[in-house]
């Protein structure tokens, strides 16, 4: 039997409300710092999770946002799956912040014509609410992302980073997927437009975005022996999965290496789609691609994270990421 019109959703609609929270997340994050850009523990309601990592309610007001607006935005946003790293995949109907998500946001750059409307039952919704938490807790808000991505049969189609502290605290917003290319929003210049292509003499063609924490072992390898062959040239020390992903995107980094366990596929959904409608590629470090099951128990990369701009270079970074011993 076929699927209903009320059992569809509509990918841009659906993409529309998810940059119209991701938004809103950012707010209320910058809110939650404030003006004097707090920092400590009791400020910001720090809590150690199961696994000792940091949680504030800075994470827990995000989360809330984007699952209640976007399970009330449309009925058929009801039957999408959604997977948060901080739990809570239901509408919280105590939220006061819920929000009425725009529907219409990404009109301007994703006509009707070149919508998707896929079953509801295929399309899942993978939430990091606040990427770069420890971070955060340390006043390193550059580094501090929202992302959202969006797949549909466990591929990546959309994804939505929002960067909450970009352009002086104003925000700024990446959305896009294999459905519709590449774009970037900023709210305090209005419409959302094409993403540029970096220039020619881009700095960041041969550099590489690292951890700033985690870039021994693997990681160190790895990146001694790209640099060895001229594939590396600079390194971007850096915090946060969402913040290295913008930079692939953009063109501040050709390539994002973390070969080794660390993220999860909350971390990687949005990156992946954003970093494939640029003409990139993102793999574990053997080369294959990463695939979201959102009725997984299992969410984590434990073959890390390859990320290229341009995806003619990844066979070369996989000939060396797929032989290290971690």
């Amino acid at each position: 039997m076929a699927p209903t019109a009320v059992e569809l959703v509509s990918l841009r609609a659906l993409s529309s409300a998810c940059v119209h929270l991701v938004a809103g997340a950012g707010a209320l994050i910058r809110d939650v710092a404030g003006p004097h850009r707090l920092t400590s523990a009791a400020a910001l309601g720090v809590v150690a999770k199961h696994d000792d990592t940091p949680q504030t309610v800075a994470d827990r007001h995000s989360q809330r946002h984007i699952v209640s607006g976007l399970r009330r935005a449309h009925p058929t946003f009801a039957h999408v799956a959604l997977v948060g790293e901080e739990g809570g995949e239901e509408a919280d109907a105590a939220w006061a912040h819920a929000p009425v998500a725009d529907l219409t946001l990404l009109d301007s750059v994703w006509s009707a014509d070149e919508d998707v409307h896929v079953p509801a039952a295929d399309v899942a919704v993978f939430v990091d609410p606040l990427d770069g938490t420890k971070e955060f807790t340390r006043g390193r808000y550059a580094f501090v992302t929202v992302l959202v991505g969006i797949t549909v049969r466990g591929e990546p189609a959309i994804g939505v980073i929002g960067e909450p502290y970009a352009d002086d605290g104003a925000g700024r917003i990446l959305c896009g997927g294999s459905v519709r290319g590449a774009f970037e929003l900023r709210p305090a210049n209005g419409s959302p437009r094409p993403l540029a292509p970096p220039a020619d003499d881009d700095a960041g063609r041969t550099a590489a975005v690292v951890s700033l924490s985690r870039s021994g072992g693997a990681v160190h390898e790895a990146l001694a022996q790209l640099e060895a062959k001229g594939l590396v040239t600079a390194r971007i020390p850096a915090g946060g999965a969402g913040y290295k992903a913008a930079c692939v995107v953009d063109g501040r980094a050709a390539l994002w290496l973390f070969p080794r366990a660390g993220t999860s596929r909350w971390d990687t959904c949005a990156a992946q789609a954003l970093i494939e409608a640029v003409g990139g590629a993102l793999v574990d470090r053997t080369g294959a691609r990463i695939r979201y099951d959102a009725a997984s128990t299992q969410h984590g990369n434990a073959l890390g994270v390859v990320a290229c701009r341009d995806r003619s270079v990844m066979p070369a970074v996989v000939a060396v990421t797929a032989s290290l011993r971690e």
